[in-house]
């Protein structure tokens, strides 16, 4: 009863006569046969099982038969009566006499089809979630790219028109017009932000950094904001918050950014304060807590559980009158998460809200920063672009507006330019002419950037030659591309002068370049 009962299907093979077999009923229905059909021959089994897999099965038996040790347990296909293929697990035992010598042997067929197509179901839905995914990226970094190449001569050429002698109205729209066009920016980035956080892809930094210049930047990136509305900004550090630190500066200040933004945003009157607090200190460790208060809108408990979803806003009513994307504070969230921190917010409608972020940092064995002269923040380091007066450099880039605002923002610091249409053109100019450094477009016809310095760091004489990637490409691993080809270093576009002066300064040293052209 238990051999017919059975789900799988039990066999019986005499060794000695290998003839003489035996199969329960369900070895036979488990491949759509009729038990009467069979003659419960080896023929008649072995016949059904795919050829290779045949193989492996009787390799494995004679391994058995020599070696107990060896199990004798496999996955084998078998034709099902209907043409289909059934997977069967096969698991056999060989019984021996008193000398070792094998006898007979046992086994039993369990069906691992429904499950083998589950398999097969999963894997194909990771295929097309993968296929979706890297679509997605792609998708993502074409409009990345598409988007940056004009708003790069966006901003590029109102950045040079308010150079020049202008009224007071024109100034005002160029101002409007640069201020929109960061705001579009920065949009573009919190996507693509987004876009590296869902992938995993986004790595935090560990470095040594100074907390006195991270609140220094944000309150120079956030002063204009606050003085046009009229709001009060403090920024109270208490007095045990160490100012040298380990970690990630540049998205702490990613995050501070945010949140004091979207205060100022939500504030009509009164003020915003960003302060800083020493919640726990070790000799190595320090765990410090950032609160970002405002006198502006405050929000509803409604809204507070839904605010740090992805494109989710406060209401309706809110995005269109305020605007954003609802990436902001989701973004702030993961990215707290990423740095061990956690990030909290307290509010009520018409009395303003605290957002509160608590995050551990290292403590630097170098000297406490009270002590050091304080990091010059990059607008500062900028003071010594004078230095890049008379150097030669070669732009490459097919764009015709990008041209001609790199040319521009190169020229005005006293840079002479020369122009290469793409990377064939650049491969040329590089082997018969001098220059201090390359400022390298990564997607041009006839040749792109990445073939184009391979193809320059093969010549003997510009294996150092500084390459430096000035690009729309701003994806996950579009920088790691850059370097992998023998660039220096990566920068995207739109370009911001003061990053792009103080990525030449940095790789071009200026009593090492060569032979200097008056400008």
């Amino acid at each position: 009863f238990l051999q017919d009962g059975s789900l799988d299907g039990l066999w019986y093979w005499d060794l000695e006569n290998l003839e003489n077999e035996w199969m329960n009923p369900r070895f036979w229905t488990l491949l759509g046969y009729d038990p009467q059909e069979k003659k419960h021959l080896a023929s008649e089994w072995q016949d059904l099982i795919y050829s290779e897999d045949l193989q492996v099965a009787l390799d494995n038996f004679h391994k058995h038969c020599s070696n107990p040790n060896h199990p004798y347990d496999q996955v084998v296909r078998y034709r099902h009566k209907n043409g289909s293929t059934v997977w069967i697990r096969c698991r056999g035992i060989v019984i021996r006499d008193e000398t070792g010598k094998p006898i007979r042997m046992l086994g039993a067929h369990t069906d691992l089809t429904p499950l083998k197509q589950a398999e097969e179901e999963l894997q194909m839905a990771k295929d097309a979630a993968e296929s979706a995914t890297l679509a997605k990226s792609e998708f993502l970094a074409n409009m990345s790219h598409e988007i940056r190449t004009p708003m790069n001569a966006i901003i590029g050429m109102t950045h040079l028109t308010q150079q020049t002698e202008l009224t007071a109205k024109q100034r005002d729209y160029l101002n409007k017009i640069h201020s929109s066009a960061n705001m579009l920016l920065r949009v573009i980035n919190d996507i693509l932000d987004f876009s590296k956080i869902e992938a995993g892809k986004l790595k935090m930094e560990v470095v040594d950094f100074s907390l006195k210049n991270v609140m220094d930047n944000l309150a120079s990136m956030i002063a204009v904001k606050a003085q046009e509305k009229g709001l009060k900004i403090l920024f109270p550090i208490a007095d045990d918050v160490p100012l040298f630190l380990v970690g990630d500066p540049l998205r702490l200040s990613q995050v501070l950014i945010n949140l004091t933004t979207n205060a100022i945003k939500f504030t009509e009157s009164g003020e915003v304060v960003v302060s800083v607090d020493c919640e726990k200190i070790t000799p190595d460790w320090v765990f410090l807590r950032f609160c970002v208060t405002d006198t502006g809108i405050g929000l509803t408990e409604d809204q507070q559980t839904r605010l740090f979803k992805a494109f989710d806003q406060a209401d309706t009513s809110t995005t269109r009158q305020y605007g954003g994307t609802g990436l902001g504070l989701s973004i702030s969230k993961k990215l707290v998460e990423m740095m061990g921190g956690e990030i909290s917010v307290e509010s009520k409608p018409g009395q303003g809200s605290t957002f509160t972020i608590t995050i551990g940092f290292g403590l630097s064995q170098k000297e406490k920063i009270k002590d050091e002269v304080p990091v010059k923040p990059l607008s500062a380091a900028i003071e010594e672009k004078d230095k890049l007066q008379g150097l030669r450099i070669l732009l490459v880039e097919d764009n015709k507006i990008n041209q001609l605002v790199a040319q521009e923002l190169l020229k005005v610091v006293g840079i002479v330019v020369e122009i290469a249409n793409n990377g064939r053109e650049a491969v040329d100019k590089v082997r018969t002419d001098t220059f201090d450094g390359v400022l390298m477009d990564i997607q041009m016809p006839e040749m792109d950037g990445f073939e184009a310095t391979i193809a320059i760091r093969n010549m003997a004489d510009k294996k150092n030659l500084p390459i430096i990637a000035m690009t729309a490409h701003a994806m996950v691993g579009d920088r790691e591309k850059s370097i992998a080809a023998g660039m220096n270093d990566h920068i995207t576009k739109p370009i911001e002068p003061d990053e792009l002066y103080s990525a030449l300064l940095k790789w071009i040293k200026p009593q090492e370049s060569g032979q200097r052209s008056a400008p």
